[in-house]
Protein backbone atom coordinates (compact mmCIF):
# COMPACT_ATOMS: atom_id res chain seq x y z
CA UNK A 1 0.00 0.00 0.00
CA UNK A 2 1.07 3.39 -1.19
CA UNK A 3 1.87 6.21 1.17
CA UNK A 4 2.52 9.49 1.64
CA UNK A 5 6.36 9.45 1.78
CA UNK A 6 6.28 7.72 -1.69
CA UNK A 7 5.14 10.68 -2.88
CA UNK A 8 8.30 12.68 -2.38
CA UNK A 9 9.94 10.59 -4.68
CA UNK A 10 7.87 12.32 -7.57
CA UNK A 11 9.51 15.28 -8.36
CA UNK A 12 6.92 16.28 -10.83
CA UNK A 13 4.00 16.20 -8.50
CA UNK A 14 5.97 17.70 -6.06
CA UNK A 15 5.94 21.38 -7.79
CA UNK A 16 2.44 19.95 -9.01
CA UNK A 17 1.43 20.17 -5.51
CA UNK A 18 3.28 23.63 -5.13
CA UNK A 19 1.99 25.76 -7.82
CA UNK A 20 -1.77 24.36 -6.56
CA UNK A 21 -0.80 25.29 -3.07
CA UNK A 22 0.15 28.89 -4.34
CA UNK A 23 -2.75 29.50 -6.61
CA UNK A 24 -5.32 28.34 -4.47
CA UNK A 25 -4.07 31.10 -2.03
CA UNK A 26 -4.46 33.80 -5.11
CA UNK A 27 -8.04 32.12 -5.12
CA UNK A 28 -9.30 32.66 -1.58
CA UNK A 29 -7.51 36.36 -1.60
CA UNK A 30 -9.74 37.40 -4.14
CA UNK A 31 -12.60 36.55 -2.43
CA UNK A 32 -11.35 38.09 0.60
CA UNK A 33 -10.83 41.27 -1.54
CA UNK A 34 -14.51 41.36 -2.60
CA UNK A 35 -15.90 40.49 0.52
CA UNK A 36 -14.27 43.93 1.98
CA UNK A 37 -14.84 45.87 -0.83
CA UNK A 38 -18.88 44.73 -0.83
CA UNK A 39 -19.15 45.64 3.00
CA UNK A 40 -17.37 48.69 2.55
CA UNK A 41 -19.97 49.46 -0.16
CA UNK A 42 -23.20 47.59 1.07
CA UNK A 43 -22.53 46.53 4.83
CA UNK A 44 -24.76 43.57 6.06
CA UNK A 45 -26.32 42.91 2.44
CA UNK A 46 -26.41 39.02 1.65
CA UNK A 47 -27.73 40.05 -1.76
CA UNK A 48 -25.10 42.40 -2.88
CA UNK A 49 -22.53 40.14 -1.36
CA UNK A 50 -23.95 37.02 -3.72
CA UNK A 51 -24.33 39.50 -6.78
CA UNK A 52 -20.08 40.05 -6.62
CA UNK A 53 -19.76 36.50 -6.22
CA UNK A 54 -21.81 35.47 -9.05
CA UNK A 55 -19.19 37.46 -11.52
CA UNK A 56 -16.81 34.65 -10.24
CA UNK A 57 -19.06 31.86 -11.22
CA UNK A 58 -20.77 32.96 -14.28
CA UNK A 59 -17.80 31.90 -16.82
CA UNK A 60 -17.56 28.78 -16.41
CA UNK A 61 -21.72 28.46 -18.19
CA UNK A 62 -19.72 30.23 -21.05
CA UNK A 63 -16.40 28.67 -21.44
CA UNK A 64 -16.25 25.69 -19.27
CA UNK A 65 -18.34 23.94 -22.31
CA UNK A 66 -15.36 24.42 -24.41
CA UNK A 67 -12.63 24.54 -22.31
CA UNK A 68 -12.55 21.06 -21.70
CA UNK A 69 -12.21 20.38 -24.94
CA UNK A 70 -9.13 22.60 -25.54
CA UNK A 71 -7.95 21.35 -21.99
CA UNK A 72 -7.92 17.76 -23.40
CA UNK A 73 -5.86 18.87 -26.97
CA UNK A 74 -3.50 21.11 -24.58
CA UNK A 75 -0.45 20.25 -22.89
CA UNK A 76 -2.27 20.68 -19.10
CA UNK A 77 1.25 22.26 -17.41
CA UNK A 78 1.54 25.31 -20.38
CA UNK A 79 -2.20 25.73 -19.70
CA UNK A 80 -2.25 26.16 -16.06
CA UNK A 81 0.93 28.72 -16.08
CA UNK A 82 -0.69 30.46 -18.86
CA UNK A 83 -3.63 30.87 -16.43
CA UNK A 84 -1.32 31.94 -13.80
CA UNK A 85 0.10 34.83 -16.04
CA UNK A 86 -2.88 36.14 -17.28
CA UNK A 87 -4.53 36.25 -13.97
CA UNK A 88 -1.89 37.98 -12.30
CA UNK A 89 -2.11 40.38 -15.06
CA UNK A 90 -5.92 40.85 -14.34
CA UNK A 91 -5.28 40.92 -10.87
CA UNK A 92 -2.68 43.82 -11.48
CA UNK A 93 -5.29 46.23 -13.13
CA UNK A 94 -7.44 46.18 -10.44
CA UNK A 95 -6.61 49.31 -8.73
CA UNK A 96 -6.71 51.38 -11.59
CA UNK A 97 -10.28 50.35 -11.58
CA UNK A 98 -10.56 51.14 -8.45
CA UNK A 99 -9.61 54.46 -8.89
CA UNK A 100 -11.99 55.50 -10.96
CA UNK A 101 -14.83 54.75 -8.57
CA UNK A 102 -16.62 52.34 -10.82
CA UNK A 103 -17.68 49.33 -9.19
CA UNK A 104 -18.69 47.71 -12.76
CA UNK A 105 -15.00 47.25 -14.54
CA UNK A 106 -13.73 45.82 -11.17
CA UNK A 107 -16.51 42.90 -11.70
CA UNK A 108 -15.76 42.68 -15.27
CA UNK A 109 -12.01 42.09 -14.56
CA UNK A 110 -12.95 39.39 -11.70
CA UNK A 111 -14.90 38.17 -14.74
CA UNK A 112 -11.89 37.80 -16.56
CA UNK A 113 -9.37 36.24 -14.12
CA UNK A 114 -12.08 33.23 -13.18
CA UNK A 115 -12.21 32.63 -16.94
CA UNK A 116 -8.79 32.18 -16.32
CA UNK A 117 -9.94 29.38 -13.65
CA UNK A 118 -12.47 27.51 -16.27
CA UNK A 119 -9.02 26.48 -17.67
CA UNK A 120 -6.66 26.25 -14.86
CA UNK A 121 -9.24 23.71 -12.95
CA UNK A 122 -9.62 21.06 -15.50
CA UNK A 123 -5.93 20.59 -16.14
CA UNK A 124 -5.02 20.67 -12.69
CA UNK A 125 -7.75 17.81 -11.87
CA UNK A 126 -6.38 15.88 -15.46
CA UNK A 127 -2.64 16.49 -15.08
CA UNK A 128 -2.28 14.01 -11.67
CA UNK A 129 -2.53 10.59 -13.46
CA UNK A 130 0.00 11.75 -16.06
CA UNK A 131 2.73 12.72 -12.56
CA UNK A 132 1.55 9.73 -10.47
CA UNK A 133 1.30 5.79 -10.91
CA UNK A 134 -2.17 4.42 -11.05
CA UNK A 135 -1.88 2.61 -7.41
CA UNK A 136 -1.08 6.31 -6.09
CA UNK A 137 -4.03 7.69 -7.15
CA UNK A 138 -6.29 8.10 -4.18
CA UNK A 139 -3.33 8.78 -1.71
CA UNK A 140 -1.97 11.72 -4.80
CA UNK A 141 -6.10 12.94 -4.81
CA UNK A 142 -5.89 13.35 -0.66
CA UNK A 143 -2.92 15.19 -0.99
CA UNK A 144 -4.08 17.12 -3.26
CA UNK A 145 -6.94 18.14 -1.43
CA UNK A 146 -4.57 18.92 1.56
CA UNK A 147 -2.49 21.35 -0.38
CA UNK A 148 -5.80 23.17 -1.59
CA UNK A 149 -6.86 23.27 2.00
CA UNK A 150 -3.47 24.94 2.96
CA UNK A 151 -3.44 27.00 0.11
CA UNK A 152 -7.19 27.68 0.87
CA UNK A 153 -6.52 28.22 4.62
CA UNK A 154 -3.45 30.65 4.09
CA UNK A 155 -5.54 32.56 1.12
CA UNK A 156 -8.50 33.31 3.69
CA UNK A 157 -7.10 33.54 7.37
CA UNK A 158 -3.86 35.37 6.24
CA UNK A 159 -5.52 37.30 3.87
CA UNK A 160 -8.41 38.45 6.12
CA UNK A 161 -6.10 39.68 8.60
CA UNK A 162 -3.70 41.69 6.35
CA UNK A 163 -7.20 43.18 4.25
CA UNK A 164 -7.53 44.93 8.08
CA UNK A 165 -4.22 45.78 8.81
CA UNK A 166 -3.23 47.36 5.41
CA UNK A 167 -5.70 48.70 2.38
CA UNK A 168 -7.32 46.74 -0.31
CA UNK A 169 -4.75 47.97 -2.75
CA UNK A 170 -1.52 46.70 -1.20
CA UNK A 171 -3.32 43.25 -0.93
CA UNK A 172 -4.05 43.12 -4.72
CA UNK A 173 -0.77 43.87 -5.03
CA UNK A 174 0.11 40.69 -3.17
CA UNK A 175 -2.47 38.62 -4.99
CA UNK A 176 -1.20 39.61 -8.44
CA UNK A 177 2.48 38.53 -7.06
CA UNK A 178 1.20 35.19 -5.59
CA UNK A 179 -0.28 34.24 -8.93
CA UNK A 180 3.15 34.97 -10.83
CA UNK A 181 5.25 32.30 -8.41
CA UNK A 182 2.62 29.93 -9.14
CA UNK A 183 3.66 30.12 -12.50
CA UNK A 184 7.43 29.63 -11.45
CA UNK A 185 6.46 26.95 -9.71
CA UNK A 186 4.90 25.02 -12.24
CA UNK A 187 7.35 25.75 -15.14
CA UNK A 188 9.74 23.12 -13.00
CA UNK A 189 7.28 20.45 -14.17
CA UNK A 190 8.87 17.72 -16.44
CA UNK A 191 6.39 15.00 -17.99
CA UNK A 192 5.48 13.80 -20.86
CA UNK A 193 1.18 13.51 -21.27
CA UNK A 194 -0.39 10.47 -21.61
CA UNK A 195 -3.24 11.70 -23.76
CA UNK A 196 -3.92 9.96 -26.79
CA UNK A 197 -1.94 13.03 -29.55
CA UNK A 198 -1.45 10.89 -32.61
CA UNK A 199 -4.28 11.98 -34.10
CA UNK A 200 -4.11 14.11 -37.10
CA UNK A 201 -4.18 17.78 -37.25
CA UNK A 202 -7.03 18.19 -39.24
CA UNK A 203 -8.93 15.69 -37.09
CA UNK A 204 -8.08 17.90 -33.92
CA UNK A 205 -9.11 21.05 -36.19
CA UNK A 206 -12.09 19.71 -37.16
CA UNK A 207 -12.99 18.37 -33.21
CA UNK A 208 -12.29 22.50 -32.43
CA UNK A 209 -14.21 24.40 -34.70
CA UNK A 210 -16.99 21.61 -34.01
CA UNK A 211 -16.87 22.83 -30.41
CA UNK A 212 -16.67 26.34 -31.07
CA UNK A 213 -20.26 25.94 -32.91
CA UNK A 214 -21.75 24.14 -29.80
CA UNK A 215 -23.68 26.44 -27.26
CA UNK A 216 -23.85 26.06 -23.65
CA UNK A 217 -26.50 24.24 -23.84
CA UNK A 218 -26.05 21.61 -26.40
CA UNK A 219 -22.73 20.59 -24.03
CA UNK A 220 -24.55 19.98 -21.27
CA UNK A 221 -26.95 17.83 -22.58
CA UNK A 222 -23.57 15.82 -24.49
CA UNK A 223 -22.33 16.01 -21.10
CA UNK A 224 -25.27 14.38 -19.22
CA UNK A 225 -26.17 11.66 -22.44
CA UNK A 226 -22.63 10.26 -21.17
CA UNK A 227 -23.31 10.42 -17.53
CA UNK A 228 -26.65 8.22 -18.59
CA UNK A 229 -24.17 5.48 -19.50
CA UNK A 230 -21.72 5.95 -16.57
CA UNK A 231 -23.78 5.06 -13.15
CA UNK A 232 -20.23 6.07 -11.28
CA UNK A 233 -20.03 8.94 -12.91
CA UNK A 234 -23.81 9.91 -12.87
CA UNK A 235 -23.06 9.05 -8.82
CA UNK A 236 -20.27 11.89 -8.77
CA UNK A 237 -22.34 14.32 -10.39
CA UNK A 238 -25.49 14.47 -8.52
CA UNK A 239 -23.04 14.49 -5.34
CA UNK A 240 -21.08 17.40 -6.22
CA UNK A 241 -23.99 19.21 -7.30
CA UNK A 242 -26.00 18.95 -3.80
CA UNK A 243 -22.50 19.74 -2.18
CA UNK A 244 -22.18 22.68 -3.81
CA UNK A 245 -25.46 23.71 -3.58
CA UNK A 246 -25.44 23.69 -0.13
CA UNK A 247 -21.93 25.39 -0.05
CA UNK A 248 -23.43 28.24 -2.09
CA UNK A 249 -26.21 28.77 0.24
CA UNK A 250 -24.20 28.43 2.93
CA UNK A 251 -21.33 30.74 2.26
CA UNK A 252 -22.52 33.62 1.60
CA UNK A 253 -24.83 33.74 4.46
CA UNK A 254 -22.51 32.54 6.70
CA UNK A 255 -19.98 35.50 5.63
CA UNK A 256 -22.90 37.79 6.88
CA UNK A 257 -23.90 35.95 9.95
CA UNK A 258 -20.22 36.02 11.21
CA UNK A 259 -19.88 39.61 10.44
CA UNK A 260 -23.62 40.59 12.30
CA UNK A 261 -22.33 38.64 14.99
CA UNK A 262 -18.74 38.87 15.73
CA UNK A 263 -18.45 42.32 14.47
CA UNK A 264 -15.16 42.37 12.23
CA UNK A 265 -15.17 42.98 8.29
CA UNK A 266 -12.88 39.75 7.08
CA UNK A 267 -10.92 38.75 10.59
CA UNK A 268 -13.17 36.20 12.10
CA UNK A 269 -13.91 34.95 8.84
CA UNK A 270 -10.77 34.33 7.86
CA UNK A 271 -9.99 32.52 11.40
CA UNK A 272 -13.28 30.28 11.59
CA UNK A 273 -11.88 30.00 7.57
CA UNK A 274 -8.56 28.85 9.36
CA UNK A 275 -9.96 26.05 12.07
CA UNK A 276 -12.28 24.34 9.23
CA UNK A 277 -9.64 24.01 6.35
CA UNK A 278 -7.92 23.05 9.24
CA UNK A 279 -10.04 19.89 9.66
CA UNK A 280 -10.38 19.53 6.34
CA UNK A 281 -5.85 19.40 6.43
CA UNK A 282 -6.30 16.77 8.92
CA UNK A 283 -9.55 14.53 7.42
CA UNK A 284 -7.78 14.38 4.32
CA UNK A 285 -4.67 13.13 6.13
CA UNK A 286 -6.47 10.65 7.65
CA UNK A 287 -8.46 9.42 5.14
CA UNK A 288 -5.72 9.24 2.60
CA UNK A 289 -4.12 6.77 4.97
CA UNK A 290 -7.37 4.87 5.74
CA UNK A 291 -9.67 5.31 3.08
CA UNK A 292 -8.75 2.05 1.29
CA UNK A 293 -10.51 0.30 3.91
CA UNK A 294 -13.85 1.31 3.22
CA UNK A 295 -15.72 2.00 -0.07
CA UNK A 296 -15.76 5.64 -1.43
CA UNK A 297 -19.85 5.64 -1.35
CA UNK A 298 -20.03 4.49 2.21
CA UNK A 299 -17.08 7.95 3.25
CA UNK A 300 -19.14 10.27 0.78
CA UNK A 301 -22.33 9.38 2.68
CA UNK A 302 -20.93 8.76 6.10
CA UNK A 303 -19.42 12.58 5.77
CA UNK A 304 -22.37 14.22 4.25
CA UNK A 305 -23.84 13.05 7.76
CA UNK A 306 -21.39 14.52 9.87
CA UNK A 307 -20.88 17.72 7.77
CA UNK A 308 -24.83 18.49 7.97
CA UNK A 309 -24.45 17.80 11.79
CA UNK A 310 -21.69 20.27 12.43
CA UNK A 311 -23.47 23.43 10.06
CA UNK A 312 -26.37 22.96 12.40
CA UNK A 313 -24.41 23.38 15.38
CA UNK A 314 -22.50 25.99 14.33
CA UNK A 315 -25.29 28.23 13.46
CA UNK A 316 -26.97 27.84 16.78
CA UNK A 317 -23.96 27.56 19.14
CA UNK A 318 -22.48 30.60 17.39
CA UNK A 319 -25.93 32.39 17.16
CA UNK A 320 -26.71 31.69 21.18
CA UNK A 321 -23.38 32.32 22.88
CA UNK A 322 -21.22 34.18 20.10
CA UNK A 323 -17.83 32.21 21.31
CA UNK A 324 -14.78 32.32 19.24
CA UNK A 325 -13.78 29.57 21.07
CA UNK A 326 -16.94 26.95 20.81
CA UNK A 327 -17.04 27.70 16.59
CA UNK A 328 -13.80 27.42 15.97
CA UNK A 329 -14.15 23.61 17.68
CA UNK A 330 -17.22 23.16 15.62
CA UNK A 331 -15.75 24.70 12.31
CA UNK A 332 -12.54 22.32 13.13
CA UNK A 333 -14.80 19.19 13.40
CA UNK A 334 -16.98 20.18 10.13
CA UNK A 335 -13.82 20.45 7.97
CA UNK A 336 -12.81 16.87 9.23
CA UNK A 337 -16.15 15.09 8.76
CA UNK A 338 -16.13 17.44 4.88
CA UNK A 339 -12.96 15.85 3.82
CA UNK A 340 -13.82 12.25 2.72
CA UNK A 341 -16.66 13.74 -0.01
CA UNK A 342 -14.14 15.39 -2.74
CA UNK A 343 -11.44 12.76 -2.80
CA UNK A 344 -13.71 9.80 -3.02
CA UNK A 345 -15.58 11.60 -6.27
CA UNK A 346 -11.93 12.93 -7.78
CA UNK A 347 -11.08 9.21 -6.90
CA UNK A 348 -13.82 7.63 -8.78
CA UNK A 349 -13.69 10.00 -12.08
CA UNK A 350 -9.85 9.38 -12.21
CA UNK A 351 -10.92 5.72 -12.18
CA UNK A 352 -13.43 5.19 -14.22
CA UNK A 353 -12.85 7.44 -17.39
CA UNK A 354 -10.95 7.68 -20.49
CA UNK A 355 -7.27 9.75 -19.99
CA UNK A 356 -8.59 11.09 -22.90
CA UNK A 357 -11.99 12.54 -21.64
CA UNK A 358 -10.23 13.76 -18.43
CA UNK A 359 -10.47 17.82 -19.40
CA UNK A 360 -14.08 17.76 -20.80
CA UNK A 361 -15.24 15.57 -17.50
CA UNK A 362 -13.52 17.56 -15.35
CA UNK A 363 -14.84 21.02 -17.20
CA UNK A 364 -18.51 19.38 -17.45
CA UNK A 365 -18.37 18.82 -13.19
CA UNK A 366 -16.89 22.13 -13.32
CA UNK A 367 -20.28 23.48 -14.72
CA UNK A 368 -22.70 21.59 -12.73
CA UNK A 369 -20.65 22.39 -9.57
CA UNK A 370 -20.83 26.23 -10.03
CA UNK A 371 -24.42 25.82 -11.71
CA UNK A 372 -25.90 24.41 -7.82
CA UNK A 373 -23.34 27.04 -6.34
CA UNK A 374 -24.55 29.79 -8.27
CA UNK A 375 -28.38 28.79 -7.98
CA UNK A 376 -28.48 28.22 -4.13
CA UNK A 377 -25.85 31.16 -3.12
CA UNK A 378 -28.62 33.58 -4.67
CA UNK A 379 -31.62 31.85 -3.69
CA UNK A 380 -30.31 31.61 -0.16
CA UNK A 381 -28.69 35.83 -0.02
CA UNK A 382 -32.24 36.68 -1.10
CA UNK A 383 -33.93 33.99 1.44
CA UNK A 384 -31.98 35.25 4.14
CA UNK A 385 -32.85 38.77 4.35
CA UNK A 386 -36.66 37.80 4.75
CA UNK A 387 -36.60 34.21 6.94
CA UNK A 388 -33.18 34.57 8.81
CA UNK A 389 -29.93 33.67 8.26
CA UNK A 390 -29.93 31.11 10.73
CA UNK A 391 -32.48 29.04 8.86
CA UNK A 392 -30.37 29.02 5.66
CA UNK A 393 -27.25 27.71 7.26
CA UNK A 394 -29.87 24.89 10.01
CA UNK A 395 -31.78 23.94 6.05
CA UNK A 396 -28.61 23.40 4.84
CA UNK A 397 -27.72 21.34 8.11
CA UNK A 398 -30.65 19.14 7.50
CA UNK A 399 -30.28 18.36 3.71
CA UNK A 400 -26.98 17.26 3.92
CA UNK A 401 -27.25 15.26 6.82
CA UNK A 402 -31.00 13.84 5.45
CA UNK A 403 -28.76 12.96 2.26
CA UNK A 404 -26.21 11.39 4.22
CA UNK A 405 -28.32 9.15 6.28
CA UNK A 406 -30.53 8.13 3.24
CA UNK A 407 -27.37 6.82 1.34
CA UNK A 408 -25.98 4.92 4.41
CA UNK A 409 -29.25 3.04 5.19
CA UNK A 410 -30.05 2.19 1.03
CA UNK A 411 -26.14 1.00 0.62
CA UNK A 412 -26.78 -1.50 4.01
CA UNK A 413 -29.87 -2.79 2.26
CA UNK A 414 -27.87 -4.21 -0.04
CA UNK A 415 -27.04 -1.34 -3.11
CA UNK A 416 -24.46 -1.58 -5.21
CA UNK A 417 -21.18 0.01 -3.27
CA UNK A 418 -17.41 0.21 -4.21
Amino acid sequence: MAKYRDLLKERDFIFYSAGQLISQFGDRLVQIILIGLIYKISPGSTMELAKALSFTLVPAFFVSPLAGVWVDRWNNKKTMIICDILRSSLVFTLPVFLATGQITPVYIAIFCIFTCACFFLPAKFAIIPDLVPKEKLLLANSLSTIVTVVGGVAGITIGGLILEIIDIKKTIYLNSFVYLVSAISLSFIVYKSKKGMKEKTGIVGEKIKEALKTSFLYELIEGLRYLVQERRVRFVIFVLFLVMSMVGAIYVVSVIFIQDIMGSITRDIGLFGFFLCLGLLLGSYFYGKKGHSMSKDSAIYASLLASGVFVGLFAVCLSATASFFLGSLIAFFAGMAAAPVMISANTIIHEDIDDSMRGRIFSSLGIVMNLGLLIFMLIASSLAEVVGKIWILLTCGVIFGGFGLAGLVLNRRGRPDR
